[in-house]
């Protein structure tokens, strides 16, 4: 049975989901994530995620179209990296591949969240084999969206100030491609 996560989710919204519909119940949770997300408030939106992950669990054998596990473990992962949450990061980032190893996105997390733990070669050696997999969209090459992550991070003021410089070392690595 779903539960009202940690006060965030208003009453009245409560009672649009519904656990006998676990498709709607994630809808709605993934919903509420995105709105916390866009607010900046991460950590309420990773309640939110978490309670999705649970669901997702839970209702595993039924078929749940638009959902995912990887899907929900590469968000948590993404989460965890704004709330500078990197040990976190990492192991759903690792959990997500471990479903699904096809993930650019998730290794590029995967990739940023052992950059900020000080773990400069195990970063460095995924970031390169990014630049030898086909793109994964299309108009963007894998170079090009670790570059925009580095932005989207360093506007959101969580990439670790003695991390800095292994970062700019990595944007020269992927700019030279």
């Amino acid at each position: 049975m779903l539960r009202k996560v940690g006060g965030y989710v208003p009453k009245f919204a409560l009672e649009v989901v519904n656990p006998e519909i676990p498709t709607e119940s994630l809808r709605f949770l993934c919903y509420i994530g995105s709105i916390y997300e866009e607010k900046n408030e991460y950590s309420k939106a990773l309640e939110v995620y978490e309670e999705a992950l649970k669901i997702l669990k839970e209702y595993s054998k039924k078929v749940i179209p638009f959902y995912s596990i990887p899907e929900i473990l590469s968000k948590l992962a993404d989460l965890q990296l704004k709330i500078q949450d990197y040990p976190a990061s990492e192991h759903h980032a690792r959990q997500s591949l471990a479903i699904d190893s096809t993930q650019v996105d998730v290794r590029i997390k995967l990739a940023h969240s052992l950059l900020f733990q000080s773990r400069y070669l195990e970063a460095e050696s995924i970031y390169k084999e990014l630049l030898t997999l086909p793109a994964a969209e299309t108009d963007k090459t894998n170079a090009q969206m670790i570059l925009d992550d580095f932005d989207e991070l360093e506007k959101a003021g969580v990439i670790p100030e003695d991390r800095k410089g292994e970062v700019e070392r990595i944007r020269k690595l992927m700019n030279s491609e």
